[in-house]
């Protein structure tokens, strides 16, 4: 088990990684906080509509973490089938040019979401699920293994506030 202190690499193996991590997870926060008015203007409510569950001061609940998949031959599965469980939204800095990611579109087909420099892809968590009724479903994805080379992502997981029950998602209803 890692303490607090070993969560970092080495800083002579890595001078500069914390400083860079800790301010790429200020600015997704600052992000995510801007996409989530966005969506509530979006959605004709107010821009400020979500703000309960995610706390523009406090953020301890939201997470990032650095994902490789390496590279395996003759199995395909890399991730299997699933939706981000928890929080409101996921966003995802796919770090490299490797394929592998792929979302369920409402046909039910899988389709590619194939890395584009300078985005990040934004995939709906269950609890912004919740929050709406289901009017903004989770989004469903998988991720393949790579072949040639390894695959690595970013995921950004905007967390909703620690303590929030069923009876404090206030269900919206649209006409």
């Amino acid at each position: 088990m890692l303490s607090d202190v070993d969560q970092w690499p080495p800083v002579n193996l890595l001078p500069n990684f914390r400083h860079v991590m800790e301010k790429y997870m200020d600015q997704v926060t600052k992000l995510s906080r801007r996409f989530l008015h966005l969506v509530a203007e979006a959605l004709e409510l107010p821009p400020n509509a979500f703000d309960q569950y995610a706390d523009p001061i406090d953020d301890d609940y939201s997470r990032l973490k650095i994902v490789k998949y390496p590279p395996v031959r003759g199995f395909a599965q890399g991730c299997g089938p699933h939706k981000d469980s928890i929080g409101l939204f996921t966003f995802l800095l796919q770090a490299d040019h490797e394929r592998g990611l792929q979302v369920l579109n409402a046909a039910g087909e899988w389709i590619d979401a194939l890395p584009i420099d300078g985005t990040l892809v934004v995939n709906i968590a269950a609890g912004f699920e919740a929050i709406t009724g289901g009017l903004c479903p989770a989004t469903t994805h998988r991720v393949l293994t790579a072949v040639e080379r390894p695959r690595y992502s970013v995921p950004f997981f905007m967390g909703m506030k620690f303590g929030t029950t069923l009876q404090d998602l206030r269900i919206y209803h649209w006409k």
